[in-house]
């Protein structure tokens, strides 16, 4: 009964907002909000069998995802084995380049992890681009909301063979969608509600609400943000940055804004904004205003 609740929750508050969602946004799958010669000229969800299917496969050949499950479980967070606590989305974008189209196809996979005693929403996910010349970008992440807020979101990543604080990916998306307009800076709030039916916060819940509430919008921030300025990829899916500032709580903050301040640095080691870390200690520190390079 809880799981029927929840799932229909998040189809109401998701289909709520598309009523409301300006020309380009939406539910939109196939054409996206066109502008010249580029496009995303499809977006879809992955069905849940694909996704556990890739993480099944992901545990096995990704040393990262490795690195990240093992730092997870090792904070007593254990994979959710429920079927809907995978998501995953994958879409094309497409550019002419001199008469020639050129390609990037983008995906994400999320699983939530689960510890009985936190109310914090934890999920494992890797966002990978590959364009049609066969260049291949893949960025693995964990990313924790503390007591199910997103918009204090936490993001990890390896560097180094090790699991480290970043300043990021999910601030990048926010920002992105912060641009699209006011039905993706809505639904950032209302999907958190959707996510939240059940008893902890579920990334995959959150972000295929995001989906149906955003459609193109959400996609197009995915792999703007997963590019990170590499030139394979910016030409086509734009420029967008991870270093970017999350907002300050009451709207200050950096440019890209999105919702949230900055995740807190480690304890005693910064008084502003953390941009690097090294063995759980910040080593480049900055003001919270300020940017990192």
């Amino acid at each position: 009964m809880r799981t029927f609740l929840h799932e229909c929750m998040s189809i109401l508050l998701a289909c709520c907002l598309t009523l409301q969602s300006a020309p380009g946004l939406g539910q939109e799958k196939t054409t996206g909000a066109a502008t010249g010669k580029e496009a995303p000229a499809a977006t879809r969800e992955i069905s849940k069998d694909v996704v556990i299917s890739k993480f099944q496969e992901l545990q096995q050949q990704s040393q990262a995802i490795q690195l990240l499950d093992g730092k997870l479980r090792s904070l007593e967070f254990s994979p959710a084995p429920a079927r809907e606590h995978y998501w995953g989305q994958t879409t094309t974008y497409e550019k002419v380049v001199e008469g020639r189209t050129e390609d990037i196809i983008g995906t994400i996979y999320i699983h939530d992890y689960v510890n009985p005693n936190s109310k914090d929403g934890v999920a494992l996910g890797e966002a990978t681009l590959t364009s049609s010349s066969g260049a291949t970008k893949t960025y693995p992440f964990y990313i924790i909301a503390p007591n199910g807020d997103v918009t204090e979101a936490q993001e990890y990543t390896v560097v180094n063979n090790e699991v480290a604080l970043q300043h990021s990916y999910w601030c990048c998306v926010q920002g992105q969608l912060a641009i699209a307009g006011a039905t993706c800076t809505g639904a950032i709030a209302a999907c958190s509600v959707a996510a939240a039916v059940a008893t902890v916060f579920s990334w995959a819940v959150y972000l295929g609400c995001m989906g149906v509430a955003c459609g193109v919008a959400l996609a197009k921030a995915f792999l703007c943000c997963a590019c990170n300025g590499d030139v394979f990829c910016e030409f086509i899916v734009g420029s967008c940055s991870q270093h970017t500032a999350c907002q300050a709580p009451g709207g200050g903050g950096g440019k890209g804004g999105g919702g949230g301040g900055p995740p807190p640095p480690p304890p005693g080691s910064c008084n502003g904004r953390c941009c690097e870390t090294l063995h759980g200690k910040c080593t480049k520190c900055i003001g919270r205003n300020e940017e990192c390079p």
